[in-house]
Order: structure tokens, then C-alpha cells, then sequence
């Protein structure tokens, strides 16, 4: 199922506005759909069941291309 028409909001924890944006977004209502649910345990269980080779293939699926755990390393 391919996702679309998602808006992404980039939150500063330096910026003054911060709290209020946060809290801001926390207020939203959550829409559960049973689609959503099947998707996201199918996935975890691949990746509890195949490990980094389940988390790389998702990560090229929904992200970027990656060809090892190490190419997912985050910087702080």
C-alpha cells in the first residue's frame, strides 16, 4: 500500500515555539485503520523473524537505498 500525501513536520527543540508545536501535533486524533494494523504487524514480524535483512529491504521499500546496517547509522 503505497503512502501518500504525507506532510512531514520538522520540530527544533532550540526553538522557542517548540513546547507549543509539539503539543500542538500530540492533540491530533489518531485514525486507526485495519489496513494500517495488518501492514505495520506484518512488518514487525519480518523484521523480529529476518532480522537486519527485513529492516534493510522496508528501509529501500519506504526510504532510501541502503546496502548494509552500517549505511542507517544516524549522526547526532
Amino acid at each position: 500500500m503505497p503512502i501518500s500525501n504525507i506532510t512531514l513536520n520538522h520540530l527544533n527543540t532550540s526553538e522557542p515555539d517548540f513546547e507549543d508545536r509539539l503539543a500542538k501535533l500530540l492533540q491530533r486524533d489518531m485514525i486507526v485503520s485495519d489496513d494500517v494494523t495488518t501492514i505495520v504487524s506484518d512488518i514487525l514480524q519480518q523484521v523480529k523473524t529476518r532480522g537486519d535483512a527485513a529492516v534493510l529491504e522496508y528501509t529501500n521499500q519506504f526510504d532510501f537505498g541502503a546496502e548494509s546496517m552500517g549505511d542507517l547509522l544516524v549522526s547526532s
